[in-house]
């Protein structure tokens, strides 16, 4: 599996005018890359007290703002996370565990500013960047005990001050029906340089990178990285349908080279890039010498 997993931090005392240019000048840069698609609003979502009347829309700074009174409309790692409250002892070597829909509970974010977007066709889901305000103590009641005391709980670091996370699956879009390589990597490095522009903006970013890319920024690495997990892959459900006969539901079934990855051959990545491709290349693995205000690549 190739993908990325990301949060993004600002510092608690930035009220909300100081989050809103900082998450919209993102949002501005973010259209200049190569993404499949970006929903053009900004969102404001805002936990309400009980009783108190719905906001209507405002506008701020020309940009319109939706309240998200719903969390279940929200991103994860946004609007909403999950947070462990049952805990387990660690797995010991052959051993595996069950786990429970309760070991974790949901919770909601107070305030949060954002915006979605596609990374590319036949991702597996979209993502969100932005930044949400957390409460500093969970309060609630352990599962086995529903009935018992109410336990507190502290959030981990990553959700202090504006914080927001999220993640990105990106093998399926290499697949020739969405576009092939081109498309996987106009999507993953469209990410990077997203994450490298919050950077530069003032957010604190934590990336963990299944393929090594952000660390290496070696694009012959990354395809390698690719041809390998596809054949992995492709092995993996091989097996499962060989045993069970089942029909299987993923992507990888309908590339048309299926039949040779799952025999361990690996598919032939290398294109010729168009010129927006092969900036954005240039752009997000020479990154001291480039400055993103000026030279991102254009929208596919």
């Amino acid at each position: 599996m190739i993908g990325l997993f990301y949060n993004l931090k600002l510092p608690e005392s930035l009220d909300f005018a100081g989050v809103f240019q900082r998450v919209n000048e993102l949002f501005d840069y973010c259209c200049s890359l190569r993404f499949a698609s970006i929903d053009p609003r900004l969102e404001h979502y805002r936990k309400l007290p009980e009783k108190e009347p719905v906001p209507k829309p405002k506008e701020a700074e020309g940009q319109p703002l939706y309240f998200f009174l719903s969390p279940e409309r929200g991103p994860l790692g946004i609007v909403t996370t999950h947070i462990q409250v049952r805990e387990h002892e660690p797995l010991m070597p052959g051993e595996s565990r069950t786990y429970r829909d309760d070991d974790k509970i949901s919770v909601r974010s107070l305030e949060a500013y954002y915006f979605s977007l596609l990374p590319g066709a036949g991702g597996i889901m979209g993502s969100s960047f932005g930044v949400a305000k957390w409460p500093e103590v969970l309060a609630y009641k352990h599962p086995d005990d529903p009935d018992g005391p109410t336990l507190t709980k502290e959030l981990p670091d990553h959700l202090s001050g504006w914080s927001g996370g999220g993640a990105f699956i990106a093998a399926d879009c290499a697949n020739p029906k969405h576009g092939g390589v081109a498309n996987f990597l106009s999507a993953y490095l469209s990410m990077i340089a997203a994450f490298d522009a919050a950077r530069e903006l003032g957010f604190e970013v934590s990336v963990s990178d299944t393929s090594g890319f952000w660390d290496e920024r070696d694009v012959d690495a990354l395809l390698e990285t690719l041809g390998t997990s596809l054949v992995e892959e492709a092995k993996a459900v091989g097996r499962l349908k060989d045993e069970t006969g089942a029909i299987i539901c993923n992507d990888i079934v309908t590339r048309p080279d299926f039949e040779h990855l799952e025999s361990g051959r690996l598919p032939n990545l290398r294109e010729v890039w168009d010129e927006d491709l092969a900036r954005l290349i240039e752009l997000t693995t020479d990154r001291p010498n480039q400055d993103w205000r000026s030279s991102a690549g254009g929208q596919a």
